[in-house]
């Protein structure tokens, strides 16, 4: 599936080509924001507290917090606080403007919550378009934990704006144990992004890491337009590297507003690990950008249409291992597990992965357990398929480097693949 990607630059809307102009658009736009003075001056101390306490006399200490009870007095705080501190944002809901009308984070600058559903960040009602409820300056080691961020959209498709989540630029940057919820897709930009990191402008993004969150309650976007959950996002020029480990995902797998699960561009060196998804249109996504060294291991793809969907660009050692992929079923779609289209791409791992349909489908519904294309080295072994998922291949591929060992069906039998013209390779038989 290729998709156009655009974001909203004044009242022009222009394409681009990378998915990380998010990140572009708000570094651009949070530099051009002026921080307003707090009433009392705020040093440059190295831990600062936030609460709703309006007995507190409100000087940013554990027992005398900032007063934060309306976005202006919230996105003031979050404004002028000194780079390379630590803020800890008590238990409360807080309105915000968010990112970039609000307030930006700064490098070095720890946000840590109370809790996920303790510490809530909400977007203000009439917030702008393309808003984050965070968002960073470029930076590096900057992070974000133990909250909620609530896009707050509440326009039920009559509000043509797009809220995202948190999404921070630079290096060496986390975000841990955050919920996302109430995004929406009816405005600017390619898609709403739901946790994002990516590099800045300042060079290549590295040792960054998206661990224990969860994204949910996507609400709707125009047809064609939808969510991308979590995302490494580089660009050619600053390609990322980094973790997604632990997290998960809650949304639909909707055909006409497509839901990515884990999105990734112009990644090098990345490991998504142990995430768990429960709805999506793809579990494993990307359509943009040239990745190497990819490893999508020991997740769990479940009602999905889509397990892993590549396109329109190159990709070098990618693998795909220990996975559990449950497609969609009563979908208009058809149910793929791996869909490898419009790209180039050497050294395919697909190891040890159980592919089967998440719910018993309807007497007919069809299957695809390989729909692929332009693959030299493709390595397809130890996986465990639903017997009446199919093969798909195009454009003469892989005709040379290609091995199919040891894959069998959901009873133990014997799963061959083999391509259209070629010989059988694979050895299952003998495996038996």
């Amino acid at each position: 599936m290729t998709r156009t990607k655009f974001i909203l630059t004044g009242v022009k809307t222009v394409p681009i080509a990378s998915a990380v102009a998010i990140l572009a658009f708000l570094e651009i736009n949070a530099a051009c924001s002026t921080p307003v003075s707090l009433e009392k001056e705020v040093t440059a101390a190295g831990e600062f507290w936030i609460s709703t306490n309006i007995a507190s006399r409100n000087m940013g200490t554990l027992d005398n917090p900032f007063v934060c009870v309306t976005e202006t007095q919230f996105d003031r705080a979050m404004s002028n606080l000194p780079p390379n501190c630590t803020i800890h944002i008590l238990a409360g809901t807080y309105l915000t403007h968010g990112t970039p009308a609000g307030y930006s984070i700064k490098t070095g600058q720890k946000v840590i919550g109370s809790g996920i559903d303790v510490t809530v960040l909400k977007l203000a009602p009439n917030s702008p378009d393309n808003t984050a409820v965070i968002g960073s300056y470029p930076g590096t080691s900057m992070e974000v934990s133990n909250l909620t961020c609530d896009g707050n959209y509440q326009g039920q498709n009559g509000n043509a704006v797009t809220f995202h989540g948190v999404i921070l630029v630079g290096s060496h940057n986390a975000i841990k144990r955050v919920k996302v919820i109430h995004l929406a897709k009816y405005g600017g930009n390619s898609e709403a992004w739901g946790i994002v990191l990516g590099p800045s402008q300042a060079g290549n993004s590295t040792g960054n890491i998206i661990e224990d969150c969860v994204v949910t309650g996507f609400q709707g976007g125009l047809p064609g337009q939808g969510i991308s959950a979590f995302s490494l996002n580089g660009t050619p020029e600053h390609p990322i590297s980094g973790i997604v480990r632990n997290n998960r995902v809650l949304l639909q797998p909707d055909v006409y507003h497509p839901v990515i699960a884990f999105n990734n561009n112009d990644v090098r060196d990345g490991l998504y690990q142990g995430n768990d998804v429960d709805g999506a249109t793809f579990g494993f996504y990307g359509d943009t950008g040239y990745s190497h060294n990819v490893s999508v291991v020991h997740n769990t793809f479940r009602n999905v249409i889509e397990g892993v969907s590549l396109s329109n660009a190159g990709r070098l050692d990618m693998t795909f291992s220990g996975n559990k992929i449950l497609l969609a079923t009563n979908k208009v779609s058809i149910g793929i597990a791996f869909n490898i289209q419009e790209t180039w791409v050497t050294n395919i791992n697909v190891i040890g992965n159980v592919v089967a349909w998440n719910t018993p489908p309807p007497p007919g519904t069809l299957g695809c357990f390989l729909n692929i294309s332009d693959i030299s080295g493709l390595l397809v072994t130890d996986n465990k398929v639903e017997g009446t998922l199919t093969n798909l291949f195009w454009n003469n591929i892989v005709a040379t480097n290609y091995v199919s060992t040891n894959n069998h069906d959901l009873n133990g039998q014997p799963y061959l693949i083999p391509l259209p013209g070629k010989r059988v390779l694979d050895d299952s038989l003998r495996s038996q």
